[in-house]
């Protein structure tokens, strides 16, 4: 088993189905992302997460489970591992 986490980075973009005002939803989104030794970017069409994997896994899964709590949600995210991951 490993015990150091190896960096990565993810792209990520949510998309709240039948929204009527997305804004407020993806910044709070953002946020919910933030947290100590991660990097967070966000884009105008997605949001940069760079940290070790499971301090970027675990901010995923808990603004995940915000965001679908009250509505349907879709979520695309694409990740690079290794080496070639930058470190925040």
């Amino acid at each position: 088993m490993c015990t150091v986490s190896p960096p990565i980075m993810a792209e990520v973009a949510i998309y709240p189905l039948r929204e009527p005002e997305v804004g407020p939803f993806l910044l709070e989104f953002v946020e919910r992302l933030r947290r100590p030794g991660l990097r967070v970017e966000p884009g105008p069409m997605s949001t940069l997460v760079v940290g070790e994997a499971h301090e970027v896994f675990a901010a995923l899964e808990e603004a995940f489970a915000w965001a679908g709590e009250e509505r349907q949600v879709v979520l695309r995210m694409t990740m690079t591992g290794g080496a070639s991951a930058p470190v925040p």
